[in-house]
């Protein structure tokens, strides 16, 4: 897809990297990028499908496994919040934004507010 990607060996050690979806562990969280978000938590990309094909990886791993799927949140400037993002059938919303006003939470997700 033209994006740079890690080489296949640790540069230091020489040995292979281990594929995130190959990991013995399952990913926990991932911090999701964005051209713009809405209160839904819908999110605008760069329209390449990149995160959607590795969330629905993820997605697919966390069933054959038994595992949960990892939390998404991204971090949004307000300039980033718009009132509506279009959505199609194969894009993810994230489960949490986190603006300088506060944390939005995906009102579809049941996640329970961080207490600080």
């Amino acid at each position: 897809m033209g994006i740079l990607e890690p080489t296949p060996l640790y540069l230091d050690s020489g040995l292979p990297r281990q594929e995130a979806l190959e990991a013995d562990l399952p990913l926990d969280l991932l911090i999701m990028p964005g051209l713009a978000f809405d209160k839904e938590c819908n999110r605008l990309g760069r329209g390449g499908g990149y995160y959607d094909c590795f969330l629905q990886k993820c997605r697919d791993r966390a069933m054959k496994t038994g595992t949960k799927p990892p939390l998404l949140v991204a971090l949004a400037y307000n300039a980033q919040m718009v009132d509506s993002i279009p959505m199609a059938n194969n894009d993810f919303p994230v489960d949490l934004i986190v603006t300088p006003e506060g944390l939005i939470y995906n009102p579809r997700k049941q996640i329970q507010p961080v207490v600080m």
